[in-house]
């Protein structure tokens, strides 16, 4: 029985290279995404993989990281490249790892490859092996021209005007001005950086200083309290809050703005048990102990900053008895499970009064298994018959190329 578990975006986006002895590890739906041995950047997708096994690895330890390793490639000058993104197939003990690396050494035709055992604590680590591997995207790369600043970007009535980079931690500022006027409403939404060679991090620390001429791609969207169209809003009346151990399945449905939003159901607080994307048992007990999924662990590369209230316990897995796909939900608040399917990289879906999110297909985290997102019902949301109001909108990218601070 082979099992795919991951802690980094896109099933579907794994398989960008492997060699045929590879087939026998991967699961038969994606039997037909496994090619030749060679860098490939389908699925928009421009990364390195790398495939390895660890032997007498123990997974059953005490904590979840106590095996937790991350992936560093080195250049020749000193430059670091590091990444947690890691992934594995696994058949009983014989599990194979997959690596993402964002950016890597591609100026050279060789570079060296460290395996670094971080530990529990992150406070220490330890290089448990080191190799030098050709690399698989050698080849010349595009000359960039930096823009002066201050430079702007005109997005559809919003100008962005970046003023400078903070050297030291590379933190952008701007200034934002719409119809002429000084903006209101707007939030940051982060920033990538990317030099020529292709490679992308999400800080300018993530880049080696050697590349003088980087590309900022930063994100703007609108606060809750902003003006929307009425196809970025959906607003559902009269629904009735459940006891605590107890749910109701929902139905409702609408499109906004290309995203199928799905109610799947409404609980209150306690315990649940899914199945196949719905909930089946319930009970009012909650566990104080209860983990956190482990998708999330790997995916940040940390331990979270505390415990949600709303929450996938421990690690979801594939149940081929009736029943099918089962993981649990612990829910200190009550709840709303939501169907999300469509999305974009520049979609934000948020439920006024609770959170927003920026949908990933086929991810498990906290608050989201597959296309099943959980958002928590907080005291917000009063009397006997609740109003909930989604909101779905494209945020904005303004893009310059510029000399590294």
């Amino acid at each position: 029985m082979h099992q795919y578990r991951s802690g980094y975006p896109g099933l579907n986006s794994l398989i960008d290279a492997s060699p045929d002895w590879m087939r026998q590890y991967v699961p038969r739906e994606l039997e037909d995404k496994v090619t030749s041995p060679t860098f490939s950047q389908s699925r928009d997708l421009d990364v390195l993989m790398v495939w390895f096994k660890r032997q007498n690895n123990q997974r059953a330890t005490a904590s979840p990281l106590d095996d937790l390793i991350k992936i560093v490639a080195l250049d020749d000058h000193g430059c670091k490249f590091e990444s947690y993104e890691i992934g594995y197939i696994g058949e009983g003990s014989q599990d194979v790892e997959i690596g993402t690396l964002y950016a890597f050494p591609r100026r050279q035709t060789t570079f060296k490859l460290q395996f670094v055992n971080v530990g529990d604590s992150f406070k220490s680590s330890k290089v448990i092996a080191q190799f030098e591997v050709r690399n698989p995207a050698h080849h010349d790369h595009p000359v960039w021209t930096a823009t002066p600043l201050p430079a702007t970007d005109r997005l559809a009535g919003l100008e962005v005007t970046l003023l400078g980079i903070e050297p030291k931690y590379g933190q952008p500022r701007f200034e934002l001005v719409e119809n002429g006027n000084p903006a209101q409403g707007w939030n940051f939404a982060g920033e990538n950086y990317f030099d020529s060679t292709g490679n992308k991090a999400s800080q300018l620390s993530g880049l080696c200083q050697r590349e003088r001429v980087i590309r900022l791609s930063t994100e703007f969207y609108r606060e809750a309290n902003a003006h929307f169209a009425a196809d970025e809003t959906w607003t559902i009346s009269g629904l009735k809050l459940p006891k605590d151990g107890e749910f109701v399945l929902a139905s409702q449905t609408n499109m906004l703005q290309g995203v199928s939003l799905q109610l799947v159901a409404l609980t209150g607080a306690g315990e649940f048990t899914y199945s196949n994307g719905i909930p089946t048992e319930a009970t009012r007990q909650i566990d104080p102990n209860a983990p956190l999924t482990l998708g999330t662990i790997i995916t940040h590369g940390s331990r979270p900053a505390g415990t949600p209230a709303v929450f996938i316990k421990g690690m979801p897995g594939l149940d081929f008895f009736p029943g099918g796909e089962r993981f649990q939900v612990v829910s200190k608040l009550p709840h709303l499970a939501v169907r999300i399917r469509g999305a974009k990289e520049n979609h934000r879906v948020q439920l006024v009064g609770s959170m927003e999110i920026q949908p990933t297909p086929d991810q498990f985290r906290s608050y989201q298994y597959r296309d099943i997102y959980l958002f928590p019902i907080g005291k917000s949301f009063t009397g006997e018959e609740i109003k909930l109001t989604f909101i779905v909108q494209k945020s904005r990218t303004a893009i310059f190329t510029i000399g590294r601070p």
